[in-house]
């Protein structure tokens, strides 16, 4: 049921689906590939936990190829959205001046 509803545009049910297949969960084979497509897709809806698993995979090369700049968007979208995660990946990019982020200790 909730492979269906992933496929049908439930971006939960996207995160969840791709969870499994990061894993190797539930009968899903292990496939970064898949956990990323999903995602994605979850990403492209806005949601919070898509913005931040697929901007780690873009960011670390986890499934799909490295780009940095979709990335940070992701990453910066979620911080925005009030995303802890998303903060915390910001703020230290910030903090140690990573991908094109002014050295800032108030960040």
């Amino acid at each position: 049921e909730t492979q269906k509803k992933a496929n049908e545009g439930d971006a939960e049910a996207m995160i969840k689906v791709g969870y499994w297949f990061q894993n190797g969960q539930y009968g899903f084979p292990e496939s970064l590939k898949k956990a990323y497509c999903l995602f994605k897709k979850a990403a492209d809806e806005n949601n919070l936990d898509g913005l931040i698993w697929a901007g780690f995979y873009l960011l670390y090369t986890k499934g799909t190829e490295r780009n940095e700049s979709l990335a940070i968007n992701f990453l910066t979208r979620a911080a925005g959205e009030g995303s802890d995660v998303g903060c915390f990946f910001i703020g230290r990019f910030h903090k140690e001046g990573r991908h094109g982020f002014p050295v800032s200790k108030k960040q």
